[in-house]
C-alpha cells in the first residue's frame, strides 16, 4: 500500500544528505508539480504552505492547560500556523532561530517569563517548554542565567588583567 509521507522522516532523511540550511522548513505533498509552458515549475502555481500543520511523526494533541494554550497562540502566530499540538517540534513546523527569537519575545511579553533561546532549543515541544516555565514560575523566579553569571565573571578577569597591565607599567 501507498504509505502517506510525513514531514518528520522527510526531514530526518534529508538532514543524512543535506547541509541544515537546505532543509525545507515545510513540505507539501503534490501529486504533480504545475508546469509553465517552456517546462519550467510554474512557482506562482504552487500551494501556499501557511496556515497548514505539516504531517508529522507526532500525532496532533492540543493543548490542555492556560501554559500550553498560551505558548500554542504564540507559536501559531510567530509560525503562521492555525493548529500547533503540544507535541510538535518548533523546528519541524517551519521554525527557524529568527522565528525562535520572536517567540521568546512573545513569552516575555505575554506571560512574563524571561527564558532563553537556548532553554528554547532544548525544550522545541510546547509539553516540554511549559513543563519547564511551570516548573521555574512557582514562587521562586529564574535565578540569574548562566550568561549572565559568565558575563560578570569576564568582567571580573578583564579588570583583573587591566590592573595588573597598569601594575606592571608603573614599576
Amino acid at each position: 500500500g501507498k504509505s502517506e509521507m510525513n514531514t518528520s522522516g522527510l526531514r530526518d532523511f534529508l538532514k543524512t544528505t543535506l547541509p541544515d540550511f537546505m532543509i525545507p522548513a515545510q513540505v507539501i505533498a503534490l501529486t504533480e508539480m504545475p508546469h509553465l509552458p517552456s517546462g519550467k515549475v510554474d512557482r506562482k502555481a504552487l500551494p501556499d504552505p501557511q496556515g497548514e500543520r505539516p504531517r508529522l511523526a507526532a500525532a496532533f494533541a492540543p493543548p490542555r492547560t492556560d501554559i500550553e494554550k498560551a505558548i500554542a497562540g504564540i507559536w501559531g502566530r510567530v509560525l503562521g500556523l492555525e493548529k500547533v499540538g503540544i507535541d510538535d517540534n518548533f523546528f519541524e513546523l517551519g521554525g527557524n532561530s529568527l522565528r525562535m527569537i520572536r517567540a521568546r519575545t512573545a513569552l516575555k511579553e505575554q506571560l512574563d517569563m524571561d527564558i532563553s533561546v537556548v532553554e528554547l532549543f532544548q525544550f522545541p515541544t510546547i509539553r516540554t517548554l511549559a513543563n519547564r516555565l511551570t516548573g521555574i514560575s512557582g514562587p521562586e523566579k529564574p535565578v540569574p542565567s548562566e550568561r549572565s553569571a559568565r558575563s560578570a565573571t569576564l568582567k571580573n578577569r578583564r579588570k583583573s588583567r587591566l590592573q595588573h597591565r597598569s601594575g606592571n607599567r608603573t614599576s
